[in-house]
């Protein structure tokens, strides 16, 4: 940060936004799947808890910056944020395929989506183990 230049890493705060929308999709299909006779109030309740907790993160990964670097990467995030948000309700099926999710959009309640592949235990907790090395990565070279 010479000379008061501050940097944030564009291409890292997308892959963590793009990792939130991709655990809350999953999350919702999930609901969907196993609490089909739940009333969509109490469903949607619950995804935006997942979201607050989102921000949370995202708060508590700026606090770990000094001020002008945190401000700066919490606008990214919300940059980042609004076009995933953009991005899925212009092309929904687009949209997931980008997260590396295959399955079909359709416009029925989450209870009555199919889903066409999912993946195994093994895929997810490979994916799982990177993403956290990479993000303890991430939040080590915040604290220095």
């Amino acid at each position: 940060m010479a000379d008061g230049y501050v940097s944030v890493d564009r291409a890292a705060v997308r892959q963590m936004v793009e990792d939130e929308w991709r655990a809350l999709v999953l999350f919702g299909r999930h609901l969907g799947e196993t609490h089909p006779t739940t009333p969509m109030e109490q469903f949607t309740d619950v995804i935006l808890d997942f979201t607050r907790r989102s921000q949370e993160r995202y708060q508590a990964t700026a606090a770990l910056m000094p001020p002008e670097q945190a401000e700066i990467f919490l606008q990214v995030v919300e940059e980042e944020d609004s076009i995933c948000f953009e991005d899925r309700q212009r092309n929904p099926d687009a949209f997931y395929h980008r997260l590396g999710l295959s399955f079909p959009y359709d416009h029925q309640i989450p209870a009555q989506r199919q889903i066409v592949r999912r993946q195994s235990i093994s895929e997810i907790a490979v994916k799982t183990a990177v993403r956290a090395t990479i993000w303890e990565l991430i939040f080590s070279l915040f604290r220095r």
